[in-house]
């Protein structure tokens, strides 16, 4: 539900206000995001200049649907990413937002860049086609 930065704070709080998560989380879970958002290229990833879309459905041609967490979209570039809360890396990742990453070239943009963020890890790894 975070689209751009100013987001974040807003968010989370939410989450405590309904009583989702407790106050102790919301300084943990907001302190995570903050990390992960120091870095430079992932806090441009959250400015108003990409079109966002958090979560779309993309049909695949089985009938079935792919749905990555975020897709962002300037100047033609397409940037992919799935997120990870996980304490380890796993290979099934990488090949999962390459499907991503595949399925949104079929839909004809040709500069595709697609990333795994491991939260908890405070890792981004570029996913190359």
């Amino acid at each position: 539900k975070i689209v751009y930065l100013d987001d974040v704070e807003k968010t989370v709080q939410k989450y405590r206000l309904a009583g989702e998560i407790t106050a102790q989380e919301y300084t943990e879970i907001t302190d995570l995001f903050n990390q992960y958002l120091s870095d430079p290229q992932i806090a441009e990833w959250y400015s108003t200049d990409y079109r966002v879309l958090s979560e779309v459905q993309i049909l695949q041609p089985n009938g079935k649907f792919i749905r990555p967490d975020r897709v962002m979209i300037k100047n033609g570039e397409v940037i992919v990413i799935d997120y990870k809360f996980g304490e380890k890396e796993e290979k099934k990742y990488h090949r999962q937002i390459k499907n991503y990453m595949a399925q949104i070239k079929k839909m004809g943009y040709e500069t595709i860049r697609g990333y795994l963020c491991y939260i908890s890890l405070n890792k981004t790894i570029e996913v190359n086609l």
